[in-house]
């Protein structure tokens, strides 16, 4: 083994245990300023579907961070990586105050072949042209906000000869693979491939600075002596919002479900989607080409059509946007106008059976969740167009959503620390237990199968025993209308 495997090794074990006193990485989309940031630190990003192919397959980072560097210097770690989350408000955000927005956005243009000739010229930009490309903005902050990330807290002064800077350069010269032999490269999907800084390509991090320097090894017992210190600094939200993306430890805890759920509110029932659809169930169209969108899995594997474009829902759109924002801007503009031109239906009523129609009738919309395999967890009320794409074993390929591909999954659930009861095939346990790791209130998970699912710890188990092997959820759901099962409280 060559010395840099060897320490690369190291310093992914050294991010481990950060990982675990920090309770690990957040997603920089559900951050804000009241959360208990330390004042100064370095940040460590990771992607989903970027994996350190080692004997763990642990996340791979691909941005490194810092701030603060100059004397004098009044930055704080969460105004840096502010701008790189960008606006609450507008979802857009500013690349020319954010190096790893523009390499980010650069990288979205050449892959989707999109125009904005103004992007990254300048330190600043006039009204019109940052209003042109706010749709790319809006397509970054998505990006960037789907990143879990980590932060090791040093409080140090501000100068280019800090403990932070230290740390940053030789961890970004430790991993880069400029000008090195490749070790643990980029997945062949990793957007930075795109990008036309031959910095980001042949280093595999959305970095440009030191990554054709060397490294030096002593830094590592620095970084080990940080983490072990103590003075890392737990990050974590006061509102319920952050996702958190640790690897868990498998625990199984089996719990009956509770005739009430607590004193505080109602719970929410979750259903996995169905394959099976309306035939009256509406579809996106193209306005630019007036041809309709199906939504699969894989849409490379299907034979083109001249009547039909076949998307992922997170392709981009003619209009700059992904599908699936472009669904969520459909659905505001129908909260508002109750304009549906499309004519799509609510997800309870895009589904055939009828135990979907049948929990909203009894429960209620508001407490009753889809989750889709297309587009993540819905309200019942929320409208959808026609997919297909499933977790089944028995779907075509072009349909089948493999656990490991990466999807911005949408997630309308609010945490208000109610119960939450999942029903569904097992199939779908892992994107439930993905979007939903650090809800605050109870979560329970029905199964059907003769061992039980592995779980993050946080989540309970109930086994439903029927003899019914074939969509037994809508039995269980049955049950719970009739009565014959506890219900929620009402």
């Amino acid at each position: 083994m060559s010395y840099r495997k060897r320490d690369i090794l190291r310093f992914y074990d050294l991010i481990d245990l950060l990982s675990n006193q920090t309770d690990g990485p957040i997603y920089l989309s559900s951050c804000h300023g009241r959360m208990e940031w330390p004042h100064r630190g370095v940040y460590f990003f990771f992607e989903d579907g970027e994996i350190l192919l080692d004997e763990n397959e642990r996340p791979r980072i691909t941005r490194i961070g810092t701030h603060a560097l100059k004397s004098g210097s009044k930055a704080s770690l969460w105004q840096r990586l502010s701008s790189h989350k960008g606006s609450q408000r507008s979802g857009g955000g500013n690349h020319r105050g954010s190096i790893f927005r523009l390499l980010v956005g650069e990288a979205l243009i050449n892959k989707n072949s999109l125009v904005y000739p103004e992007w990254g010229k300048g330190n600043n930009a006039p009204r019109h042209i940052k209003d042109q490309e706010q749709p790319l903005e809006k397509l970054v902050s998505e990006y960037i906000g789907c990143m879990p990330f980590l932060c090791l807290e040093i409080n140090d002064e501000p100068s280019p000869k800090s403990l932070r800077g230290y740390i940053e350069r030789n961890s970004i010269a430790l991993l880069s693979n400029f000008g090195k032999p490749a070790l643990y490269s980029p997945s062949e999907n990793w957007l930075g491939h795109w990008s036309n800084r031959e910095r980001v390509r042949k280093s595999g991090l959305w970095n440009q600075n030191h990554v054709n320097e060397n490294y030096d090894p002593g830094f590592l017992d620095v970084l080990e002596n940080l983490i072990k210190s103590g003075l890392t600094q737990i990050v974590k939200p006061q509102t319920p919002e952050t996702k958190t993306v640790t690897r868990p430890s498998m625990k199984s805890v089996k719990k009956k479900i509770p005739s009430r759920t607590n004193n505080t509110g109602k719970s929410r029932l979750v259903i996995s989607c169905a394959a099976s659809k309306m035939r009256h169930a509406g579809k996106f169209r193209c306005i630019e080409t007036d041809r309709e969108i199906l939504f699969l899995a894989h849409p490379d594997l299907m034979s083109p059509q001249d009547s039909v474009i076949y998307a992922r829902p997170d392709d981009i759109s003619p209009n700059g946007v992904s599908w699936r924002q472009a669904l969520v801007d459909y659905n505001r503009v129908f909260e508002k106008t109750g304009k549906n031109p499309f004519g799509l239906l609510p997800a309870y009523q895009l589904y055939r059976h009828h135990c979907y129609k049948q929990l909203v009738d009894t429960f209620g919309a508001e407490r009753v969740f889809i989750l889709s395999a297309g587009w993540g967890l819905v309200n019942a009320n929320t409208l959808l167009p026609d997919y297909n794409i499933t977790f089944s074993n028995q779907a075509q390929k072009a349909y089948k959503r493999h656990k490991r591909e990466h999807y911005y999954d949408i997630n309308e659930l609010p945490d208000d620390n109610n119960n939450i009861l999942f029903i569904g095939g097992k199939d779908y346990i892992p994107l439930f237990c993905d979007l939903m790791i650090n809800y605050s209130g109870e979560k329970q998970i029905v199964y059907n199968s003769i061992k039980p699912p592995s779980i993050p710890h946080g989540f309970s188990l109930h086994h439903y025993q029927t003899d019914c092997r074939t969509n037994w959820h809508y039995q269980f759901a049955d049950r719970l209308i009739s009565g014959t099962l506890s219900k929620p409280d009402r």
